[in-house]
């Protein structure tokens, strides 16, 4: 009789496994499966932050750049025996004033134009006709030898809102218009 209780256990044993053996490997795929799709979060988060933390270091830079980029403009205007308009700005910049380093503009990709100098048609205004750099023509800096201002194109590629925002970040200004023609301050 021990006999035939063992290959009864032993048959209960295998139909159990049989049983349970396609609901744990279920399971088991299931846990792996979420267990990926957690980790594909966190590397996304992960990245998104990093993205986030890069484009923050770039308006930060190019703000500072701006900066830099106005006070060599003062000081040439102060001291230096060059070209001013009738209102006291330099005509034009020279490269030589940064030692070297120009002012760069890290918004934007690298190969533009360095800076656009304003027109006579430009005089009255404070800001570029084209706040966003909406073609591989346009330069990384608009500067207005009448009101003496430097100003630095964003990316086209975002919003209006996004760009009017890190536009008047970086630039230090408050327009709440994009495509004005002559954009002022309000």
């Amino acid at each position: 009789m021990g006999g035939s209780d063992s290959s009864v256990e032993k048959n209960n044993c295998a139909d159990i496994a049989r049983t349970i053996g396609p609901t744990l490997t279920m399971r088991i795929l299931l846990n792996i499966l979420i267990a990926l799709t957690l980790v594909g979060i966190g590397v996304v988060v992960v990245m998104n932050r990093q993205a986030h933390a890069i484009k923050q270091d770039q308006i930060k830079k190019t703000k500072d750049e701006v900066r830099r980029f106005q006070r060599q403009i003062t000081l040439q205007s102060a001291v230096a025996d060059i070209e001013l308009t009738s209102q006291g700005f330099p005509v034009t910049i020279d490269p030589l004033w940064f030692d070297g380093l120009l002012p760069s503009n890290t918004l934007l990709e690298v190969g533009r134009p360095w800076v656009q100098i304003a027109g006579w048609d430009e005089r009255a205004s404070l800001h570029p006709m084209d706040l966003a750099a909406r073609d591989a023509a346009a330069a990384q800096f608009w500067y207005s030898p009448y009101k003496g201002v430097v100003r630095a194109r964003v990316p086209a590629d975002i919003s209006d809102e996004r760009a009017l925002r890190i536009y008047n970040h970086v630039n230090g200004s408050r327009l709440t218009d994009m495509f004005s023609r002559i954009a002022e301050e309000h």
